[in-house]
């Protein structure tokens, strides 16, 4: 295990917290270059069981990606999402936490999510990290799942054992999402994940102030979830 030490100048903190040695070095060799030095953006997908602990790995390599991240980048509706991206500078991360609304594949065909696969382009021009957050990539839009996102961090518990992440490449999340897809199960004889490791249960965005502002905007954000139609 690495130690990411983040030193976020804009509010003036800093914040440590284990980084696995391989995650580390794929972020630092493939997601950080693709960024800044290849003109690419960079879709992936972390999903699990809720209380999985799938949203703070998310917020730490978000934070590890691009150290100005902040709240006001973690966001919950489709109307939201678009707006961080409209509104983020090039190379920044944004992080779509509970996104099955807006990419659930059964709302595929409305108007509102062909408007988030539309800002595919917008992504791409501005070299922006995009983290989406579900319960299940067989959830996700088949585009998105399929073509869109480059890897998929599936979070899970061993022995009872929160903290554990299996990832899978494009090549690999493509042949999962195929054979997966009628069963939605990860485990199959021919699929093996690219590889496996840990992470702990840090906050990465700040002190036990911004985590209570975190947790109340994403309560709020669940709230209003429920009081607006599907239709």
């Amino acid at each position: 295990m690495a130690t990411a030490k983040i030193r976020d100048e804009k509010n003036n903190f800093e914040i440590n917290y284990f980084i696995d040695d391989r995650l580390k070095k794929n972020l630092d060799n493939k997601v950080i270059p693709a960024l800044q030095k290849q003109d690419k953006d960079y879709v992936i997908c972390v999903d699990g069981r809720e209380g999985s602990g799938k949203t703070t790995f998310a917020l730490q390599i978000g934070k590890y990606v691009d150290k100005s991240l902040n709240l006001n980048r973690v966001v919950y509706s489709p109307e939201d999402f678009r707006e961080a991206i409209l509104r983020a500078k090039k190379g920044q991360c944004i992080v779509y936490d509970e996104a099955f609304t807006g990419f659930s594949s059964r709302s595929s065909l409305s108007p509102v999510n062909r408007i988030l696969v539309s800002l595919s382009m917008q992504m791409r021009q501005k070299n922006l990290f995009v983290i989406i957050v579900l319960p299940t990539i067989f959830l996700l839009d088949k585009y998105m799942a399929m073509f869109r996102t480059r890897g998929l961090f599936h979070i899970f518990e061993s022995k009872g054992n929160r903290g554990y992440f299996k990832f899978y490449n494009s090549r690999i999340k493509k042949y999962l999402i195929l054979t997966g897809q009628k069963t939605m199960s990860y485990n199959h004889k021919k699929i093996r994940t690219h590889f496996l490791g840990r992470f702990y249960g840090k906050f990465a965005l700040g002190d036990e102030k911004v985590k209570k502002a975190y947790l109340n905007k994403k309560m709020k954000a669940l709230a209003d979830s429920e009081k607006t139609s599907m239709t």
